[in-house]
């Protein structure tokens, strides 16, 4: 039986999108375990290290992503499709919705740390335990600001360059390619999420992550553009690091990153469930729909 050229490219992309996340992902494992010291950095040590992040980020996602395109697609950039843009009202709805969400993604965070493993497991949860302390101890220590331009800064690097590299491979390249093949949207959907969530090596916060991934996946495949992942992508990371930076100054007195896990707040959990449920029906509504099952 003779395989058509087609079916030979899609083969091709997923092999080559597989093999290179799984050597990504090998790496992450075994330097997850790894206890890391940042005793001793000081501010220009501290800015080398956000470069290197930076550029990290540009070698593991960008670099690849566009690469990938330009050897495997005929589309090239468009490819990504960042030349179709969505409607304003989706644009203003999701940067409500990400805002909406917080409590539930802290909820999910809170829930998913509890997670406990058998006896049999315990040297597998003591592994996962230090990679989520040496994760915890980085981002803390990118997370202090002294001054405006180490806010800009952050902005820049937790929040610009990973919306846009991350949005670029996952979205862009890994569920496209996905998709391609199966012909089955939510399948594509889910399985690059899954993969978004894991290559992070954060394992305590896996699920809250994932089902980002999978909103994003979803607003990608609604819009037909990768425009509102992107921008959904940016606006939470921005949150968290400009919350931390108003709490650091004690210009805001509540924690940010407890809102939805304290007793008592049912009725807050319930009310960003029904507005975020609100407002990815009304993206849904405004946008076409391109999912076939």
């Amino acid at each position: 039986m003779e395989v058509s050229s087609g079916a030979l490219n899609t083969a091709l992309k997923l092999g080559a999108i597989f093999t290179y996340i799984f050597i990504i992902g090998l790496l992450v494992v075994l330097s997850a375990g790894e206890t890391i010291s940042l005793d001793g950095y000081d501010k220009s040590d501290l800015i080398i290290l956000k470069l290197s992040q930076i550029v990290s980020s540009v070698l593991i996602f960008i670099a690849p992503a566009i690469a990938f395109v330009y050897l495997l697609t005929p589309e090239k950039l468009r490819y990504f499709q960042l030349h179709s843009v969505p409607k304003l009202s989706s644009v203003v709805f999701s940067v409500l919705l990400m805002l909406a969400s917080l409590p539930l993604i802290n909820w999910m965070i809170e829930l998913n740390s509890t997670m406990a493993f058998p006896d049999f497991l315990k040297g597998v949860e003591e592994w996962m335990r230090s990679a989520e302390a040496n994760a915890e101890k980085l981002t803390e220590i990118f997370l202090h600001m002294d001054s405006t331009m180490d806010l800009l800064l952050n902005l820049f690097m937790i929040a610009l360059v990973a919306a846009v590299s991350e949005e670029l491979f996952f979205r862009g390249i890994v569920q496209k390619a996905i998709y391609e093949a199966s012909n089955n949207a939510h399948l594509s959907i889910w399985i690059a999420a899954i993969l978004f969530s894991a290559i992070h090596g954060q394992f305590y916060g896996f699920i809250p992550r994932a089902i980002l991934g999978v909103l994003f996946g979803y607003l990608f495949v609604w819009s037909g553009s990768l425009w509102l992942p992107m921008i959904c992508h940016f606006i939470n990371n921005a949150a968290a690091v400009i919350f931390s930076y108003l709490i650091e100054k004690d210009l805001i007195d509540f924690d940010a990153d407890n809102v939805g896990t304290l007793e008592g707040e049912t009725i807050l959990l319930l009310t960003s469930l029904a507005i975020v449920s609100g407002l990815i029906f009304l993206i849904y509504r405004r946008e076409k729909i391109f999912i076939r099952q």
